[in-house]
């Protein structure tokens, strides 16, 4: 995939959550680049709030230019990183699929 990811606010992040986002983009952004075949960049927003408690929330922002089109994702909220990431990539995925109607 010759897509360039970039990534903001992975600073209040450990290594574990780095690798998490890591491994989930990788194997979504597969799928999207097979069925947009022009993927020219990815960058994803990630932003935690209660930093100091047990838990952290995240937010995550996902944006995708592909070619002229740009796709967002913008209600992606979870406790769960994972679930956070998963929401964020389906919203994209959504949006692409309705441009391009397969």
């Amino acid at each position: 995939m010759a897509a360039l990811i970039s990534a903001a606010g992975t600073k209040n992040l450990d290594e574990q959550e780095k690798a998490t986002i890591n491994r989930l983009l990788d194997r979504h952004l597969k799928k999207i680049a097979v069925k947009a075949k022009k993927l020219d960049s990815v960058v994803i927003h990630v932003k935690t709030y209660r930093k100091k408690g047990k838990r952290k929330k995240y937010s995550i922002h996902i944006r995708t230019m592909l070619g002229k089109s740009v796709f967002e994702s913008e209600n992606a909220c979870d406790w769960d990183l994972t679930k956070a990431v998963i929401k964020a990539v389906n919203e994209v995925t959504s949006q692409i699929r309705k441009k391009f109607r397969e």
